[in-house]
């Protein structure tokens, strides 16, 4: 675990919510900062299961950007969790939990082969413009200090917690007026957008990276705890 801000600027900040089979679609966002009103506005939007949409929207941005995905990208153990994920599970000061991903579970994995593709456009962890990200991390640390569940039990109840969410998250973005086509859809987007505003947080704060290059970063935001949690966080 490392103590994280940038060292370069951004001008795009993408954020991805991929499937990880390939089989439904993956939400892409990219946002930029508006500085006179201080929030977010999407710049592109898309919903596709087609990898190399999802490339070329990417590539086609003319200046630089950074990349949160809500995925492991690189899945080099058999079994158990990966070792950012242990580590994270060890010393963020949030117990959230999170599924254990290895190459006996996922035989195939649509992010790891996006990560593929987007290496060869320049975006890789060495070059610290790509990294997984975790929005239930983000959530509890900027807002609720806990787990927020969401994604389960009637559909109305989905929804009423998803609004809860947007209402927090709509102090760094403006939301965009998407006609989804299903609750699933203004899910994925509402991560997608949770994710580009992870990769925003280094650029004024200091942030958490846990794991390797050749591992896996999984940046997440520094709890909005008092000194003292932050000085347990230090002494870890």
């Amino acid at each position: 675990m490392v103590v994280f801000k940038y060292e370069k600027e951004f001008h795009y900040f993408v954020g991805i919510d991929p499937s990880w089979t390939g089989q439904k679609p993956t939400a892409v966002v990219v946002v930029k900062l508006n500085n006179q009103v201080k929030k977010f506005e999407l710049q592109r939007y898309i919903y596709t299961k087609n990898i190399k949409e999802i490339v070329e929207t990417i590539s086609s941005l003319e200046k630089p950007s950074v990349i949160g995905v809500d995925a492991p990208l690189v899945i080099t153990n058999m079994y158990g969790h990966r070792e950012n994920e242990l580590e994270f599970l060890r010393k963020y000061p949030i117990k959230i939990p999170l599924y254990p991903v290895n190459s006996s579970l996922y035989k195939s994995f649509f992010p790891t082969t996006l990560y593929k593709e987007l290496n060869k456009i320049g975006f890789s962890f060495e070059n610290h413009n790509i990294f997984e990200v975790y929005p239930h991390a983000t959530l509890g640390a900027l807002f609720f200090g806990r787990l927020f569940s969401y994604k389960r039990g009637k559909k109305e109840e989905r929804l009423t917690r998803l609004k809860v969410i947007e209402e927090k998250v709509s102090q760094y973005v403006d939301f965009p007026n998407i006609s989804f086509k299903s609750l699933k859809e203004r899910e994925d987007c509402d991560d997608a957008l949770i994710c580009a505003l992870t990769v925003f947080l280094p650029t004024t704060e200091n942030s958490l990276v846990f794991g390797s290059s050749s591992d896996g970063l999984l940046l997440v935001p520094f709890p909005r705890f008092t000194q003292e949690n932050r000085e347990e966080l230090d002494n870890s």
